[in-house]
């Protein structure tokens, strides 16, 4: 569910919710225009701006950079909970510009789940002048998660590491072909065929819960979207991780989807997708794995 609330046209209040934490994080947070400057500012708890915003929440660029999903195959990809603090944004020329500070949460946050977390995000798009149904944007992300002290009354694999991460993403759109196939003729609906190709790659240092030293990962995300007829879209994606580069880890890890999304009801959207998940490499205990498990999955957005 997502809510949002507008009492002036600086300010706005937000609030998203899934149907439980194992499916979904809640975001509630106050954001103001800074009008004149070109600018806004944000506090509350929230995702911080990091590459893309995916609407799938198990996109491996979110639950494996932001949690501890290392493609092992009891080890789902959950996405994580979101930082509690404060963004803050400005347009320069053609670039958006962002960075946040906050107080960080993992997939199970306890009490002393409070590690910090400094983000940052640049981010440019532009439409093509010799082909105007056509926009591309890019950017590039980093964050930084100090060390804190050990605690000893927690385990080692939930005491808190220093975790480093950087990346790139872009993306092609095309508007489509108006008046074709149940669309629109206006320039504001989107036409026949319209696509959005979006990939986004990141590698992070961090300590996992199976490693007594720091890894370096990899991890990418590809997502396609092509109106097919009015309201209904084609969806496929890629999804890749690599803890290779350290011994004695999971290896590679990916998943394929492809499926349909479907505006329902003006304000209900349900996408159904077939996903495949496989894996290799060195379990925890030495042994080679090979995994090939499929399953379908039903996902719903309602919004007021």
């Amino acid at each position: 569910m997502y809510l949002e609330i507008r009492p002036t046209e600086q300010f706005m209040l937000y609030l998203s919710r899934g149907v439980a934490d194992v499916s979904g994080r809640m975001e509630a947070y106050g954001m103001a225009n800074l009008k004149g400057f070109k600018a806004w500012v944000k506090g509350g708890q929230f995702q911080e701006n990091y590459g893309y915003r995916f609407a799938d929440h198990t996109a491996y660029t979110r639950t494996g950079l932001w949690s501890e999903y290392d493609g092992f195959a009891n080890s789902p990809p959950l996405p994580p909970h979101y930082g509690v603090g404060l963004e803050a944004g400005t347009r320069i020329a053609t670039f958006d510009l962002s960075g946040s500070y906050t107080a960080a949460q993992s997939n199970i946050p306890s009490d002393r789940d409070q590690q910090k977390r400094w983000v940052a995000r640049a981010y440019g798009q532009r439409r093509l002048p010799f082909a105007q149904k056509f926009v591309v944007n890019g950017g590039a992300s980093w964050y930084h998660s100090p060390a804190k002290a050990p605690d000893s009354e927690l385990p080692f694999s939930q005491r808190r590491h220093k975790t480093t991460a950087w990346g790139g993403f872009g993306g092609i759109a095309f508007e489509g072909i108006h008046g074709k196939m149940g669309t629109g003729g206006g320039a504001s609906n989107f036409g026949w065929l319209a696509t959005t190709l979006l990939f986004e790659y990141d590698r992070k240092n961090w300590v996992p819960a199976f490693a007594s030293a720091p890894i370096t990962s990899a991890y990418s995300t590809t997502q396609l979207e092509v109106m097919v007829y009015q309201g209904l879209w084609l969806q496929a994606a890629y999804d890749w991780l690599d803890n290779a580069e350290t011994s004695g880890v999971a290896g590679e890890a990916e998943r394929t989807s492809i499926g349909l999304g479907s505006f329902v009801l003006p304000w209900v959207e349900v996408s159904v997708k077939h996903r495949l998940y496989s894996s290799a490499g060195s379990t925890q205990d030495g042994s080679v794995q090979t995994r090939n498990k499929q399953q379908i999955e039903a996902q719903m957005h309602v919004f007021f």
